[in-house]
């Protein structure tokens, strides 16, 4: 499979899982497949750190969206909480919004990183599947082993530290 299917597929995946939690949007719906490609709008393929006229445009085309959706339909969301409590403002879209974003950018890296490393380990896939508290060791274990946070850096060129190189990009 090409890398850029995988990564295209899973941040499908954590884009309809956060689009549930945060807005209560159903995957598989047309409002789901509607801000699923808006939210590419906004990030096509990574975190867009210095918004442009593009981000500008998509984030307005997703609070649109967002506030056509029925208000009753997504009532135990996050935007369903805010909206009931009547402290869904301009702050707080914005602040939605770009959560979303962050997040749907960082749970496609988890899911990457389990991903690998369970494909290093195939002996382990059966206690994958077969037990929930391995599971959740799993997951902390690779988180432990892998930068949980963004870092807004690239190696401009090849060095080496301590032993360990840093390879260019």
């Amino acid at each position: 499979t090409d890398p850029g299917t995988l990564k295209q597929s899973l941040s499908h995946i954590a884009t309809s899982m956060l689009l549930s939690h945060y807005f209560g949007v159903e995957p598989a719906t047309q409002a789901a497949e509607r801000l699923l490609n808006l939210y590419g709008l906004l990030g096509p393929t990574e975190l867009v750190w210095e918004v442009g006229p593009a981000q500008r445009h998509a984030f307005t085309q997703i609070r649109r969206e967002l506030e056509s959706l029925d208000p009753l339909a997504g009532s135990a969301s996050v935007m369903g909480t805010l909206r009931t409590s009547g402290q869904l403002d301009e702050t707080m879209w914005g602040n939605l919004i770009y959560l979303l974003e962050i997040g749907r950018m960082d749970l496609a890296g988890l899911f990457r990183w389990l991903l690998k490393f369970a494909a290093q380990r195939p002996a382990m896939l059966t206690r994958l599947a077969d037990e929930s508290a391995f599971c959740e060791d799993f997951i902390r274990e690779t988180l432990r082993l892998e930068q949980s946070e963004r870092v807004i850096r690239r190696v401009q060129s090849d060095f080496v530290f301590q032993g360990y190189l840093f390879a260019r990009g």
